[in-house]
């Protein structure tokens, strides 16, 4: 038993002396490093080594710039979007039919895409409702003038000496306010005027 434990101490002691030399290589190592680095002289393998890590981060540069840009270019450039279903094997008659009903309304779902995602066909379509709203407000005014004036003449008129002219313009005034009524109504506004039916 004693010869047992006495190999296992010298094994033991064989380990820590392989060790301890091995950590000691270690930091002769080191050393010699650290006082090369200060010594440094630059050779052609580490001047190359420098252009091709320079040239390498050149390059990442260029790659990142140009994501840069074609992300900016993307976002800039008007774009269009187009689904494309390919049946392969007899399909359901049902998608069938609803593929057939798309197809026919494909232009319409496309411009209703469009006006809702393109951004000059929104501002397009904004203006367009502007200049509509301003023509049909032009309209209200233009029929509500029109009932005004007729009004105006008819109190110019002496329907004692000029019975028919007064009641052509009574007729002319009726008239005028049942298309000012049409035109309010057009124009979503409550109807102004109560028109008397002869």
């Amino acid at each position: 038993m004693e010869d047992a434990t006495k190999n296992k101490r010298e094994a033991a002691l064989k380990r820590a002396k392989t060790r301890l030399a091995a950590f000691d290589e270690r930091v002769k190592k080191e050393q010699a490093l650290s006082a090369a680095e200060k010594l440094f002289v630059p050779t052609p393998d580490s001047i190359n080594r420098q252009k091709f890590v320079k040239a390498k981060q050149d390059k990442k540069k260029k790659n990142m710039d140009r994501q840069a840009e074609l992300r900016e270019l993307a976002s800039q450039t008007p774009f269009s979007v187009e689904v494309q279903v390919v049946e392969v094997k007899d399909g359901n008659a049902f998608l069938a039919a609803i593929a057939d009903i798309l197809d026919g309304t494909k232009e319409d779902i496309a411009s209703a895409i469009k006006a809702r995602v393109d951004p000059t066909t929104r501002a397009e379509a904004a203006e367009q409702a502007a200049d509509d709203k301003h023509t049909q407000d032009k309209g209200v005014l233009k029929a509500i003038q029109d009932v005004e004036v007729a009004e105006l003449e008819l109190t110019l008129i002496d329907s004692a000496t000029r019975a028919a002219d007064h009641l052509k313009k009574v007729h002319e005034i009726e008239r005028l306010k049942l298309t000012a009524n049409e035109v309010l109504r057009k124009a979503g506004l409550p109807a102004k005027y109560t028109v008397s039916v002869p």
